[in-house]
């Protein structure tokens, strides 16, 4: 809860202060209630990341999709994610070229073509570039690892 005293500074100031003065309820409330500030914030693991949020989605190969309509979600695309965070693939229309700098994990391009039939797949590692001329769209897909559940 944020008050207005100091805002959730404040706040998350006096839970860590319960701990430290008080008798043992006091400090136990401290503990609990800091732990919760922190589990909440690590709770957030499987929320869509930012760049995703409020767009189209697609249902390809049997896989739920994002439709990358924005320029961010067009440049960063599945970049400087965790592959835990990361969606199960990315959609860019009007695409003929991907780079995959600052990925944490490979890739599995299926370049389209204008009837949205495979033209070309490509298994692409992070830090290059792939082209295909005849692509209309591109789909990346995270590259599955042995041994790893999802």
């Amino acid at each position: 809860m944020i008050d207005r005293r100091g805002g959730l500074a404040r706040t998350l100031n006096d839970g860590l202060h319960a701990k430290r003065g008080g008798g043992r309820e006091e400090r136990q409330r401290g503990v609990a209630s800091w732990v919760g500030v922190v589990g909440g914030v690590r709770g957030n693991r499987h929320r869509q990341p930012r760049r995703f949020r409020g767009l189209p989605s697609a249902r390809i190969e049997g896989r739920r999709v994002p439709i990358a309509t924005t320029r961010r979600a067009r440049l960063l695309g599945l970049a400087h994610l965790n592959r835990r965070s990361a969606p199960d693939g990315l959609l860019i229309p009007r695409c003929r070229i991907v780079h995959t700098f600052g990925m944490r994990f490979g890739l599995d391009l299926v370049f389209l073509g204008a009837s949205l039939l495979p033209v070309r797949r490509l298994q692409v590692p992070p830090r290059r570039i792939a082209f295909e001329r005849r692509a209309k769209a591109v789909l990346e897909l995270p590259v599955a690892v042995d041994g790893e559940e999802g």
